[in-house]
């Protein structure tokens, strides 16, 4: 699934994270992005299949990683990672080859950019997408910790004044659509 929103802060990760929680799934984080190459990506790859290998043998099942792409000039190097990432389900760098299992979901997170990032990824295409708009932002779920914070800086002191503070603030500044 791949997740976009109009402006940033919309909570595209809070989102896939919640996504992940109640489907009972262990998560696990790769951000994607800035300068890379074949190396790069391999050596990253490799480090999160150990961690996901340690951490189950063979029910990959109950298996996520939320997939945090970030700007980045190298696009087609991104591009051949997705074919290989998404479709054939193995990447290779030089003689070595990683194999990705194939019950693994995938969220994708697109970054906000000044042009169409997500436009630049034709792969992507065939794959669910889901667009965070301010109006159908997902609700706040701040742990007490956070919410210490807004009520001491701002006397707000529940997720519901949380989110109506931002939706108002959006209002504010010209950005609701």
């Amino acid at each position: 699934m791949v997740i976009t929103s109009d402006i940033c802060g919309l909570r595209k990760s809070g989102k896939i994270k919640k996504m992940i929680r109640d489907e009972n799934k262990k998560y696990f984080y790769f951000p994607l992005g800035g300068k890379l190459s074949k190396d790069i990506i391999f050596n990253k790859l490799k480090n999160l299949l150990n961690k996901i290998k340690y951490v189950t043998e063979e029910n990959y099942k109950d298996i996520a990683i939320r997939l945090d792409l970030n700007k980045s000039e190298e696009i087609s190097i991104i591009n051949e990672f997705f074919l290989s990432f998404l479709i054939t389900k193995f990447y290779i760098n030089n003689e070595s080859i990683l194999y990705i299992p194939k019950d693994i979901s995938i969220y994708i997170e697109i970054p906000n950019c000044f042009d169409n990032y997500l436009s630049k990824f034709d792969i992507l295409n065939i794959f669910k997408k889901e667009n965070i708009s301010i109006k159908n932002m997902p609700s706040f779920n701040y742990q007490k910790e956070m919410i210490n914070i807004f009520n001491t800086i701002l006397e707000i002191n529940s997720n519901d004044g949380i989110q109506k503070f931002v939706s108002k603030y959006f209002n504010k500044v010209g950005i609701n659509k």
